[in-house]
């Protein structure tokens, strides 16, 4: 019996100095992340995948985690393993990981060009579409940042009516991000 009450002990020890946060610093989230954001151009923390994504907005969630009412901007940044060696295959990956965007629906590209991303190979794709519902025009941009045995995905989403403010903003955002 001593040594149950020996563990006991020590789990009420380790307990005792548990200390529950009602929120984690904005600098301690993002620094679970495996590249640095160096600029929120004005977003906030919508919310992290430690070790994988960012979502960054202007519009925080609901306390039910259901977004709010309108579709204020917000880009996500998250890694993902592979993607193509060859630049030839480069446009047809980003197509496809294009097509993976959740949320949008009837999206139309109106732009898909290869483009240097921090001195990286990369690729962008601009495109009209619609919200969820089909009530909302959006413009979409993706950016795809290749290396490492990876790929870094930008994707900036706002309504066509605030896009010229939101651009701009997103571009910030992918031109700071920066490999950890």
């Amino acid at each position: 019996m001593a040594h149950v009450a020996d563990v006991d002990a020590a789990v009420r020890a380790a307990l005792a100095t548990l200390a529950i946060r009602p929120t984690v610093p904005v600098e301690e989230q993002l620094g679970l992340l495996p590249f640095q954001v160096g600029e929120l151009a004005g977003f906030k923390v919508a919310g992290v995948v430690p070790g994988r994504a960012v979502m960054l907005s202007d519009a925080m969630p609901e306390p039910s985690g259901a977004p709010g009412p309108a579709m204020e901007p917000h880009i996500l940044v998250a890694v993902g393993p592979g993607g193509p060696a060859q630049a030839a295959e480069r446009e047809g990956f980003a197509r496809d990981v294009f097509a993976t965007i959740p949320n949008i629906k009837e999206a139309h590209i109106t732009t898909s060009e290869t483009l240097r991303l921090s001195g990286q190979q990369g690729h962008q794709i601009i495109a009209e579409a619609k919200d969820a519902s089909g009530a909302t025009a959006l413009t979409v941009v993706q950016w795809l940042r290749f290396g490492g045995g990876g790929y870094l995905q930008m994707v900036g989403v706002s309504r066509v009516d605030a896009w010229k403010d939101a651009y701009p903003r997103f571009r910030s955002v992918r031109d700071g991000i920066e490999a950890k």
